[in-house]
């Protein structure tokens, strides 16, 4: 692990409770999602769950384990999360990088304009 890979991501109360209800009798770990056995879950397990999952939810485009960083960095524009805070969360060095995370729909600037109607009464 590089100091790179090691992310601080806030979490909601009611998130933070789920989570330490699911990790409350197991075995101390490093890692917050494990195994059955405790272990760090491999990579490929997890891109064959994400894979049924999509399979099951119907979604024909590829499915891969990467593409909810995209999701999140896109949810949290269409919150007006700042981009230098998003840059933070994911983790990147420059806001290019981010920006080519963010997939923002043009229905989605249109709330803004709307926004920028209200400076002007």
């Amino acid at each position: 692990m590089t100091e790179n890979s090691v992310r601080l991501i806030p979490m909601s109360v009611e998130l933070h409770s789920i989570i330490s209800k699911l990790t409350v009798d197991r075995v101390d770990t490093e890692y917050v999602f494990t195994s059955p056995k405790g272990s760090k879950i491999r990579e490929s397990s997890l891109l064959g769950v994400c894979k049924r999952g999509a399979s099951r939810a119907s979604i024909n485009s590829r499915a891969f384990i990467h593409k909810f960083r995209h999701t999140f960095a896109t949810m949290l524009v269409h919150a007006y999360i700042p981009i230098e805070t998003i840059k933070e969360l994911l983790g990147h060095s420059s806001i290019v990088e981010t920006e080519n995370y963010v997939h923002n729909k043009t229905t989605h600037r249109h709330h803004q304009e709307n926004v920028l109607d209200q400076l002007f009464k």
